[in-house]
């Protein structure tokens, strides 16, 4: 059973429940009958509904309105506890409270002493030393700070002095007549500072003027200045004092510059006044309240990333390379110097929850791949930089992506990331333009880096256009790309994650040590499949299997027993899809065509192991990297022993007397016509003749000699076993004849002549046939 009690209040007290101010008339036996001051209904609260609103946000309780409560309330102009004054006149109300009860214990000693209860302390006797003595020793337990009886001699110093027997009294008999609800602090405060006249002194209609030049020059969004408003007000109050001196009213005075700054001050709030002239873009961001939540619980639950130009000038020497080139080379890139040097930018994602750093990345502009790089390296392992820059710190681990947030950016906000990290199972969730408190934490660790880092690195051009007019930001930017990044990487995983973080849910932990206690009590957010993380994250290449594997970047081998069973079994033909994460190359995922599966695939060099494939790529430069004079003489050699060799064969055939092999452009071109040109059918100019043709076998039959369609050969009587040669020109005389088949002139049919040394074929009889003949058509 839940007790639940019963409060007492005076009436009169003011009850705010659920946005409603309810006023207490009585309290029954049920609970408390009040009424509404705005509607005046009365009704009845029962004890259980307030105590359950006592619980609830917004509820307030305003105590009756007592005589000494209102007495206070106007001492404190309207302030509710006397936390709201300053803090001198708070400690003016403590020295009061002291001096008061140093006199109420001397007047109890006093009542003893001479047996008379009512005695009270009067104006004489509270001047006397003695008893201000006694009064500031037990006044001295109840205030920090020394009291005097008088004035020190000499300067002037803030020093608590006793007031005289007047002053004592005229606060003793306020605290004996305060009621016990009442704070004493509230009541014995000093006002003395409310003295004199506190109305306004300026004119009624002056204070218009300045209120139109405010309204008109002053909230604007050129921002103009204190003196443009006064010129303004000026011109007004001028135009004002012609016609008052025609009316033969007396001129009104321009004011000071001050008072038309507090005119300012009592019209619009400091909110109001940066809207004004900042705009409401940049009022947001700079007055605009923050986020105290804590948005994550999880390691990579919840992940921010930004892209800034970082504010520091770096050159484009590398390390070694300068020693390796001639004067001449120096010469020139000391000219191009100023153009090489320039600013990166510079990517960051952060866990939320932990406020570890995830990853970083330096790129020469923004874009998908920067942004791509910078989520491979969120959802890896650290321990390549860790390694490769001298870290004695614990990286972050490879961890998954719950929830990513970053700006409206080019480089962010793109196809191609959502894409992927919709691939890869993560929520994207965008931020308003300009608006920084919708990823606070990623962009405060901008600032912590620049103002920690930045500012102590050579080549630093300051936060603004301007800011370092003394410092030449070009003339000191020696550092290369690579310095720069192993400076960040010992940042982010050395000096960040074990500096105290005060922000909210970390409370001056350190990050690495939040990171601990969250990985032991909630754990990490699952890691990324491998094969969908290069599928989704990777780079990918199109290239076709072979039976040593898959040859990616023109050199680099990889392959496995499962890629070549598939290929086998499913005849795979074409190219296929090969996705590698340039950050490890020692796997690779192969997507095969019409295939549900995917491949994972082994590099097949063993040098190449456990390089990145900037540095593979590097390798293979360096390996080809030859002096330019080496790079001349390999290469004259060639051409001269290529040289050599062609003059040779030259010299054998014109010895031999062989023919000639190849072709001119002109021989080429007319053979092809005559390759091409077709046969055009023309049709007969006797109308009276119509030629079928023969008879099928009439042209072989040699039973009648006299036929039209026999040829008799001269000679022997003996079958001609041989091909027969035709004679040109009696075939260009038929097809001359002939009415059915028009030749085109550019066909031009090349003459054989028979061969003098053939030998001869057995004369043997072949039972009176002939031999076939090579060609039909000019026998037509």
């Amino acid at each position: 059973m839940t007790l639940t009690p019963q409060y007492t209040m005076p009436a009169g007290t003011e009850m705010t429940l659920h946005g409603r101010t309810h006023q207490l008339s009585a309290r029954s036996v049920g609970g408390y009958d009040v009424v509404d001051v705005e509607s005046g209904e009365r009704q009845l609260i029962p004890f259980s509904t307030f105590v359950a609103a006592l619980k609830a946000r917004g509820t307030k309780l305003v105590p009756g309105v007592h005589p000494s409560s209102a007495d206070v309330r106007a001492r404190l102009e309207g302030f509710e506890t006397v936390e709201s004054l300053s803090q001198r006149q708070r400690k003016v109300a403590q020295f009061h409270h002291a001096l008061c009860k140093g006199m109420e214990h001397l007047r109890d000693s006093l009542q003893k002493k001479h047996g008379k209860p009512g005695l009270d302390l009067s104006i004489r006797m509270l001047d006397k030393p003695a008893y201000r003595r006694q009064i500031r020793e037990v006044a001295q337990f109840y205030f920090d700070e020394k009291i005097r009886l008088h004035v020190p001699r000499g300067g002037c110093g803030a020093h608590w002095i006793m007031y005289n027997g007047r002053t004592l009294q005229k606060y003793l008999k306020i605290y004996q007549n305060l009621p016990p609800d009442v704070d004493p602090l509230a009541a014995l405060v000093c006002r003395d500072d409310r003295k004199g006249n506190r109305e306004l002194r300026l004119n009624h209609e002056v204070c218009e003027l300045i209120t139109q030049a405010w309204e008109k020059v002053g909230l604007d969004l050129k921002k103009t200045s204190l003196a443009n408003v006064r010129d303004d007000l000026e011109t007004l109050i001028s135009e004002k004092n012609t016609l008052r001196q025609s009316n033969e009213l007396p001129p009104l005075v321009t004011p000071a510059a001050a008072t038309v700054k507090a005119h300012c001050e009592r019209l619009v709030s400091p909110t109001a006044y940066e809207v004004a002239t900042m705009g409401e873009r940049h009022a947001r961001n700079k007055r605009g309240r923050g986020s105290t939540d804590i948005r994550a619980l999880m390691i990579g639950e919840y992940v921010e990333i930004d892209e800034c130009k970082i504010s520091l000038v770096t050159t484009a020497k590398k390390i070694g390379l300068w020693a390796t080139l001639s004067s001449d080379h120096r010469a020139v890139l000391r000219e191009t110097d100023e153009e090489i040097k320039k600013r990166w930018q510079l990517l960051y994602a952060i866990d939320v929850a932990s406020r570890m750093p995830l990853a970083w990345v330096i790129a020469e502009n923004q874009g998908a791949d920067a942004t791509m790089a910078l989520l491979r390296m969120a959802t890896r392992d650290k321990k390549k930089e860790a390694q490769r820059y001298g870290c004695t710190g614990e990286p972050m681990p490879a961890i998954g992506l719950g929830n990513l947030k970053s700006d409206n950016g080019t480089g962010l906000r793109n196809q191609e990331v959502i894409k992927s990290l919709v691939g890869v199972g993560a929520t994207s969730t965008i931020g308003r333009t300009y608006a920084s408190t919708d990823k606070p934490h990623v962009e405060r660790m901008f600032g912590t880096l620049e103002s920690t880092v930045m500012k102590t690195l050579h080549g630093y051009t300051g936060r603004k256009a301007g800011e370092l007019p003394g410092y030449d930001a070009t003339s000191y930017g020696v550092l290369n790309v690579e310095q720069l990044y192993g400076i960040l990487t010992r940042y982010f995983i050395d000096e960040y994650p074990s500096t105290r973080h005060y922000g909210t849910g970390i409370w001056g932990r350190r990050p690495i040590d939040v990171f601990h206690q969250i990985n032991r009590d909630r754990g990490c957010f699952a890691p990324i499949d491998p094969n969908r993380r290069r599928i989704q994250l990777g780079w990918e290449v199109k290239v076709t299997p072979t039976d040593e594997g898959v040859r990616t970047f023109s050199g680099i081998w990889f392959s496995s027993d499962e890629l070549q069973r598939l290929r086998d079994e499913h005849r795979i033909r074409g190219k296929v899809s090969v996705f590698v994460d340039p950050d490890d190359m020692n796997t690779a995922t192969v997507v095969l065509p019409k295939i549900g599966t995917v491949v994972e695939v082994y590099l097949q060099i063993t040098a190449l192991a456990d390089l990145t494939l900037v540095q593979i790529l590097d390798v293979m430069a360096q390996l080809r990297k030859e002096n330019q004079q080496a790079t001349e003489v390999h290469e004259d050699r060639i051409m001269q022993v290529r040289r050599a060799r062609h003059d040779l064969m030259q010299t054998i055939a014109v010895e031999k007397a062989l023919p000639r092999s190849y072709v001119t452009m002109e021989e080429a071109n007319a053979k092809a016509k005559a390759v091409i040109a077709g046969a055009k059918i023309i049709p007969s100019t006797s109308r009276d003749r119509l030629d079928l043709g023969v008879v099928p076998d009439a042209i072989t039959d040699i039973s009648t000699g006299s036929s039209a369609n026999t040829y008799k050969i001269e000679g022997a009587d003996q079958v001609v076993d041989e091909t027969a040669i035709p004679d040109v020109s009696t075939a260009k005389s038929k097809a001359s004849k002939s009415d059915h088949v028009d030749t085109p002139e550019e066909a031009q049919v090349p003459v054989s002549e028979p061969d003098t040394q053939r030998k001869k074929r057995s004369e043997k009889r072949n039972g009176g046939l002939l031999g076939r003949p090579d060609q039909i058509k000019d026998l037509e």
